[in-house]
């Protein structure tokens, strides 16, 4: 069973896409900014991230930034999420590192191909 980690500063969205995940047989676990996702991560060592980019405390791009300076994290794809009108563009979001990005609202039937196709490589 794969580990997700979900680190959003919603509850709401963490909560949904963790239900959902759950429901497909992920092991999920979530974080709720930048912080406490590059602590819980380090904790955890989830085989993928989903991580909104706009967060209080600390944004996602720096988040990001942080796990893949980290020799023990950064071969742990993550999947950027957030709406692309506050978002930044998407050179920005892989400049940052991240490998994937799925924009908010979450189509939820395209989410776990997209996971599964970073779980694969």
């Amino acid at each position: 069973m794969a580990k997700i980690l979900i680190i959003d500063d919603s509850v709401e969205a963490r909560n949904l896409v963790g239900r959902f995940l759950s429901a497909k047989g992920f092991d999920v676990s979530t974080a709720d900014d930048g912080v406490d996702g590059v602590a819980k991560a380090r904790l955890v060592l989830p085989d993928l991230i989903l991580m909104d980019l706009n967060m209080p405390v600390m944004t996602g791009f720096e988040a990001t930034r942080q796990l893949k300076s980290d020799q023990t994290l950064k071969h742990i794809p993550v999947v950027a999420l957030s709406a692309e009108s506050d978002g930044g563009s998407r050179d920005e979001i892989y400049e940052a590192g991240c490998e994937g990005f799925v924009s908010k609202p979450i189509d939820f039937p395209r989410l776990v191909p997209t996971i599964e196709k970073f779980l694969d490589s």
